[in-house]
C-alpha cells in the first residue's frame, strides 16, 4: 500500500520547488516469511531459507496427521456407539419376548415398551 501526500509548493526568491513525500507500508501474513525476507535470512545464515521451508513442511504434515487421527477416532467412537446401542436394544427386545413366552405379559410390555421408547428417543435426539 502506498500513500502519497499532496505536493507542497515552496518559494524562495524567484525560485519555486515542490517537495513530494512518499510513505510505503508493507504487510505480509502467512506461515512463511515474505520472499525478500528469505533472501535476508540466507545472507545471514546460508541455507536458512531451506531450513525454514522444511520446518513449515514438517509442521503442516504433523497438523494433517493429527486431523486424520482425530477423524479416525471420531469414526471409531460413532461405530462403537451404534454397536452398543444395537446390543442394548436387541437385549431389551429379546428379554421382552422371553417374558411374553413365559406368560409374564405385563413385564414383557413394560420392558418392550421402555426399550422401544428409549430407542426412538435416542434416534430423534441424535439427529437434532
Amino acid at each position: 500500500m502506498q500513500r502519497q501526500s499532496k505536493p507542497k509548493p515552496t518559494r524562495k526568491k524567484g525560485k519555486s520547488s515542490v517537495v513530494i513525500q512518499q510513505e510505503v507500508v508493507s504487510h505480509h501474513s502467512g506461515p512463511l516469511p515474505a520472499p525478500n525476507d528469505f533472501a535476508a535470512y540466507n545472507e545471514v545464515i546460508p541455507g536458512a531459507a531451506e531450513r525454514i521451508l522444511r520446518l513449515a513442511e514438517i509442521e503442516s504434515e504433523h497438523r494433517r496427521n493429527q486431523e486424520k487421527k482425530a477423524m479416525e477416532r471420531m469414526h471409531r467412537e460413532t461405530l462403537l456407539g451404534q454397536i452398543f446401542a444395537l446390543t442394548i436394544g436387541l437385549s431389551g427386545i429379546l428379554a421382552s419376548v422371553y417374558l411374553a413366552v413365559i406368560d409374564q405379559v405385563a413385564a414383557s410390555l413394560m420392558l418392550g415398551g421402555g426399550t422401544l421408547v428409549a430407542l426412538v428417543t435416542a434416534f430423534i435426539k441424535g439427529r437434532s
